[in-house]
């Protein structure tokens, strides 16, 4: 009699291949040493407009990193009446951000100051609001596949949820090549002096409203119109 395998069971051998699989790749991009980062550092060819409805853009400026680990960036400033709007973005190429770690590589806010309000949209994902020296800040991850993320942990779901697609994934069985895609556009937002004109609460409806259309806009860029570029990092 010949020995035969019921389909359930392939099925589930199959399964249980690909998930050891996904979860050794995701313990890689989590513990490799860092130095795999510091040959080359990846950033974006940055539009130097990026129209945000509503707004005026008045302004656009590179962000330069002033110490290890900071990431290249670029600065869109806007003015909407007499409200002015300020959003910097910082391109990250791997799964596991934390928008936390960031803000406190970037000296944007005091470490002491961060404490999350974490917030969902149902059709973008999280995003979190800061208040540091009488100022807001809005910050996510957004990712260039799934919902945006605010915490290394969202950020690793997403990726092995939302983040491959059935090509990427037998891309990766046959070639090697990445499973899925992790790249992550990281923004902070900000109402300049906002305390002066605006409460807190006036501040969050107005940063909320402004992240709900910039990542409305960006999302698409990521595979139509950005290209990643990889330079000699200055650290």
């Amino acid at each position: 009699m010949e020995n035969t395998v019921a389909p359930g069971k392939f099925r589930l051998g199959v399964f249980i291949v690909l998930l050891a699989a996904i979860a050794a790749q995701a313990g890689h991009a989590l513990f490799k040493p860092s130095a795999d980062k510091e040959k080359n550092v990846a950033t974006l060819n940055y539009p130097q407009e990026a129209p945000l409805p509503g707004w005026e853009q008045v302004k656009s400026v590179p962000l330069e990193p002033g110490a290890k680990n900071q990431l290249y960036g670029q600065e869109y400033q806007y003015k909407k009446g007499d409200q002015n709007l300020t959003i910097q973005a910082r391109y990250y190429p791997e799964v596991g951000f934390n928008v936390n770690y960031g803000l406190i590589v970037h000296k944007i806010v005091p470490p002491a100051s961060i404490l999350p309000e974490v917030k969902k949209d149902p059709k973008r994902g999280y995003y979190a609001f800061f208040e540091a020296e009488n100022k807001v800040y809005l910050t996510a991850c957004l990712n260039a596949r799934g919902d945006s993320t605010v915490s290394q942990a969202q950020s690793v779901r997403n990726r092995y949820a939302k983040g491959w697609t059935l090509p990427s994934a037998l891309g990766w069985l046959a070639l090697g090549t990445d499973f899925a895609d992790s790249r992550c556009l990281w923004t902070v937002a900000f109402v300049p002096n906002g305390s002066k004109t605006l409460t807190p609460e006036a501040q969050k409806s107005l940063l909320e409203a402004a992240w709900l259309d910039w990542h409305d806009g960006w999302k698409p860029k990521f595979n139509q119109e950005l290209q990643t570029v990889w330079i000699k990092g200055k650290f």
